[in-house]
C-alpha cells in the first residue's frame, strides 16, 4: 500500500489520500467519520450488540495518519503502523489496538478507562499524554509518559505485573 487505508466495520475500504498525513475525525452521534475535512463517510454497525465492531487503520511507511476518536482522545499514528479502533465506546472501558508506533492525548474520563492493547503489553490510562512504540518487528515495546499517569501489564508469562509511569518517565518492555 503506497496510501493509508482505513476499513470501517470490517468491510469498507477507503484510501485516504496521497498526502503526508491524512486526518479522520470520528462523528460521535452519527456513526460516521470525516476524512481530511471534506468527506463524510457513514459507518453502519452491521450489529447493534455491545461489542462494536471495530475499524481498522493501516499507515504504510512514508504517511502519518491523524485521528479523533468519538470520545475527543486524539492519536498521532506513525508510519508502519496498523491500528484498530471503535466507531463509539460503549463498555466498562475504551478500548483500542495498535501494532506500530501512536502518540495519545487522551480524554479525562475516570468512569470508563482508555486501554491500548498492543501485542505484548497494555497501557491502561484515565486521561493523559504519552507515546507507545509496539512494532512487532522489534523485540521492544516502549512507553513514554509526558503527562498524567498511566499503567502497563506486560503479556508475557514472567511479566505479568502493573508498571506505574509518572511524567517524564519511559518504560521499555523486551520480549
Amino acid at each position: 500500500e503506497r496510501n493509508p487505508v482505513l476499513v470501517l466495520s470490517g468491510t469498507r475500504r477507503i484510501e485516504l489520500g496521497s498526502g503526508k498525513e491524512s486526518n479522520i475525525v470520528v462523528l460521535k452521534n452519527q456513526d460516521a467519520v470525516l476524512v481530511n475535512n471534506d468527506s463524510i463517510i457513514q459507518n453502519t454497525h452491521r450489529s447493534e450488540t455491545a461489542q462494536d465492531v471495530f475499524n481498522e487503520i493501516s499507515v504504510p511507511y512514508g504517511k502519518k495518519v491523524a485521528i479523533q476518536l468519538s470520545d475527543g482522545t486524539r492519536v498521532h499514528l506513525n508510519a508502519g503502523s496498523r491500528f484498530n479502533f471503535p466507531q463509539s465506546f460503549r463498555g466498562r472501558d475504551r478500548e483500542v489496538h495498535l501494532v506500530g508506533e501512536g502518540y495519545f492525548e487522551v480524554t479525562k474520563n475516570e468512569g470508563q478507562p482508555f486501554i491500548v492493547s498492543t501485542p505484548k503489553v497494555d497501557v491502561k490510562v484515565l486521561g493523559t499524554k504519552f507515546n507507545l512504540s509496539a512494532y512487532s518487528s522489534d523485540n521492544t515495546c516502549e512507553t513514554v509518559l509526558l503527562e498524567g499517569k498511566v499503567e502497563i501489564r506486560g503479556k508475557g508469562k514472567v511479566f505479568n505485573d502493573k508498571v506505574y509511569l509518572v511524567p517524564n518517565q519511559k518504560a521499555v518492555y523486551s520480549a
